[in-house]
């Protein structure tokens, strides 16, 4: 083992501005940046990147957007514009790609009775690689050639050969995510949740035409917590037992993760 002699400092901050209008309308303008150390897969770094300086890597995010608290605090509900640059390694290709996301963000809680209330969420992003993606699973089918052909294997390499152009929207990330549930209290002990997650469809590589379509996943639980310092909790998990598609960020058009099935999840506590 031996010391290195690479030695940096570097700063991580971030600065905020709010306006109270009325006690009820809150604008801001949030800035925050940050230097972090660019890890592998395994959360390794890397001897050749500390040695060219590249281990240090920075991110940057601006967001701006209003608060609203009405009606003595039954009524929340805030909306955000962002961007944001980060980096990430590519062991594979042995460079570092570049993404900026851009989106919107709306959040919302109402109580409409000391024993009802609702929450929803929506979330529109656009994501996008600033460089040429490296393929890690190109289909035979887009060179010209059969299974056969290609011995059952993949092919890697960059987009280029197939025309990308950066930037490029990144695959198997949903532009619309939104979602709503309901909570109601029986009693002070015990209640029951409701909702509902939507997901709109999304291409799940760079360059073919798998397309994942959107679904619709409901979840319930049920929960009791008694004075005594007993509980329990009943969670289910994909209510209608719905079948989806996700992309599961790694071979992009060569891999794609099934739907979990309906499950349950009971719980118990007890506190003393």
């Amino acid at each position: 083992l031996c010391r290195s002699a690479y030695v940096h400092i570097v700063l991580t901050y971030n600065a905020s501005a709010t306006y109270n209008v009325g006690k009820v309308l809150f604008p801001y303008f949030t800035y925050a940046t940050s230097t972090y150390l660019e890890l592998g897969q395994g959360s390794e770094l890397d001897q050749s990147m500390v040695a060219n300086g590249t281990y240090l890597q920075d991110s940057d995010l601006y967001e701006g957007g209003v608060k609203i608290n009405a009606l003595d605090g039954k009524v929340f509900t805030s909306a955000a514009m962002f961007r944001q640059k980060r980096t990430a390694v590519n062991k594979e290709s042995g460079d570092i790609d570049y993404f900026r996301t851009k989106g919107l963000e709306v959040e919302s809680r109402v109580a409409v009775h000391r024993k009802l209330s609702f929450t929803g969420a929506y979330t529109w992003q656009k994501p996008e690689q600033l460089n040429v993606p490296f393929l890690l699973g190109i289909p035979p089918s887009l060179l010209g050639l059969s299974p056969q052909d290609g011995y059952a294997g993949r092919f890697i390499g960059l987009a280029s050969i197939f025309n990308v152009a950066a930037p490029v929207r990144v695959p198997g990330q949903p532009a619309n995510v939104g979602s709503v549930f309901g909570t109601y209290s029986f009693r002070n002990d015990a209640g029951v949740t409701l909702g509902t997650t939507a997901v709109s469809a999304v291409n799940a590589g760079y360059v073919s035409a798998v397309r994942l379509p959107g679904y619709m996943v409901w979840r319930g639980s049920l929960y009791l917590q008694k004075s005594t310092g007993w509980g329990m909790n009943i969670a289910v998990n994909n209510l209608f037992n719905k079948e989806y598609y996700q992309s599961q960020f790694l071979f992009w058009d060569v891999f794609i993760k099934p739907s979990e099935l309906r499950t349950v999840n009971v719980t118990f506590n007890y506190g003393f």
